[in-house]
């Protein structure tokens, strides 16, 4: 006990990286013995038992607004289990979600947060920087995967169950790079760091979501606008003509690519297919006319199908949007299910078989099921937050990450603030900019989440740690 007393530092360190570790092979947990949070929740135990006598209330003047933004979430997120429109799903699911989207990612961050304010700084630097190498590689096991399978992309690497669940790293890996060109002075670390951005976008291209390269690309613009420079005023008007020349580039030349990454042809026709009704959707959708492709909705397949096609995955999305938005502007304050990926379940059984708002998809997008809505969820978070707790907890998700990204603008150009903790507030400032972006094309599951809030509980923690200056600490 007295080594575990002496050296608790050292081994609560030591199991928060053994944990992110874990987090960047896609590991959640060792089967069903052993959770990786488990790494987190022990660590900060040991430490709390031992190091009690160091905690002080000032720091934790910073954690009361997002505090009360994740316990309005809760409580909404209780309040949706009178909701039964889901007869599937049981008090015992319901429980199960709320733990795994809301109470289980509260615990990290608080945590983490602890962690971060009452350790050593060193120690804190050293977890940030061990992030920093596995968002790196997880970007070149993206690339072997790209390499490895003749350029195919969607492949997902080392044990992560599914490409969108890379996201935290190829952006954390994206956001270092672009923050280390801006900060460092060494050319030899700013050639790093370019390196690193070089082989990110390579990440982002093998990954193939479109959702990544959108996101990549908005972080590669938001220095220029967030950043504070030389002549800037000229800067940003020269880099306002690129961004609108290579807009009308991508939409030009995105017509001579494949459906699927043909915007050019998608933003031509938005408007036609968003004024259709969603049941009516599948005239559009090439595989409903197709024999033991997919089952359609007879309201699409009596319109025959369009001179007009649009790729299938983002026709169902549009579909799922105005399908959801229908259902929100019905009820947009009441909470109905806890969980993103258990909307399109939800959206399934709300909807008669035959109402106007139901999408053209009978059955899974997937396979022959009839258990879901197109797909599982409505790749779109800011909706499904609205479905999921109605609008109010969508507010509240938001001011949580608006409350992160102003801490993170407030330190970020403070000079009394260590070089290290200016460098982690750059950093999280792209890297947010980057995930919003994402994440008005898909969903988070417990993959991201679990790892997202452990690096948002260490950013408060180290903004307030008093190794880092006086003035965060006392004056928060």
């Amino acid at each position: 006990m007295n080594f575990i007393k002496k050296y608790n530092q050292e081994i609560t360190l030591g199991l928060f990286c053994a944990g992110m570790f874990c987090y960047s092979l896609g590991l959640l947990n060792f089967g069903k013995i052993f959770s990786i949070q488990t790494f987190f929740h022990i660590g900060a135990l040991i430490f709390i038992l031992s190091s009690y006598s160091l905690f002080q209330k000032q720091p934790w003047r910073i954690m009361y607004f997002p505090l009360i933004c994740f316990i309005l979430v809760c409580i909404l997120g209780f309040i949706s289990f009178a909701d039964t429109t889901l007869s599937d799903f049981t008090l015992s699911h319901k429980f199960k979600s709320f733990n795994t989207h809301l109470a289980g990612p509260l615990i990290l961050f608080v945590v983490a947060f602890i962690f971060a304010t009452y350790i050593q700084a060193k120690y804190v630097k050293f977890l940030f920087n061990l992030i920093v190498i596995l968002c790196v590689c997880v970007v070149f096991a993206s690339i072997y995967e790209w390499l490895n399978h003749s350029f195919a992309t969607h492949r997902e690497p080392l044990f992560f169950f599914h490409i969108i669940a890379t996201n935290i790293w190829l952006f954390g890996a994206t956001a270092f790079a672009l923050t280390g060109i801006y900060f460092f002075t060494s050319l030899k670390a700013k050639f790093l760091c370019i390196l690193v951005y070089i082989l990110a976008f390579l990440a982002v291209l093998a990954n193939g979501e479109r959702s990544f390269l959108l996101g990549f690309v908005g972080m590669s613009f938001a220095p220029f606008f967030m950043w504070r420079y030389n002549f800037k005023k000229y800067i940003l008007i020269f880099i306002s003509f690129v961004i609108i020349i290579c807009a009308w580039g991508a939409y030009t030349q995105s017509k001579t690519l494949s459906q699927r990454y043909n915007f050019g042809h998608m933003i031509d026709n938005l408007m036609l297919v968003w004024n259709t009704l969603p049941i009516e959707m599948g005239q559009y959708d090439q595989t409903c006319f197709v024999a033991n492709s997919r089952e359609c909705a007879q309201q699409s397949l009596d319109l025959g199908q369009s001179k007009i096609s649009f790729e299938d995955s983002a026709l169902t999305r549009l579909a799922m949007y105005k399908s959801a938005l229908h259902l929100i502007a019905q009820e947009p304050l009441k909470p109905h299910i806890v969980g993103a990926t258990n909307v399109g379940s939800y959206l399934h059984s709300y909807y008669a078989f035959d109402n106007p708002y139901r999408i053209y998809i009978n059955n899974s997008a997937y396979d022959k099921s009839y258990t879901l809505y197109g797909y599982n969820h409505i790749h779109s978070t800011p909706l499904s937050l609205c479905i999921e707790y109605g609008f109010l907890g969508f507010l509240a998700v938001l001011c949580f990450h608006l409350f992160i990204f102003y801490v993170a603008f407030k330190g970020a150009y403070n000079n009394s603030y260590t070089p290290m903790l200016r460098f982690v507030c750059l950093g999280i400032m792209v890297f947010l900019i980057g995930l919003w972006i994402q994440a008005q094309f898909d969903v988070f599951y417990s993959i991201n989440i679990q790892p997202l809030f452990v690096i948002f509980g260490l950013f408060l923690g180290f903004y307030t740690n008093k190794d880092c200056n006086e003035n965060s600490f006392n004056n928060q």
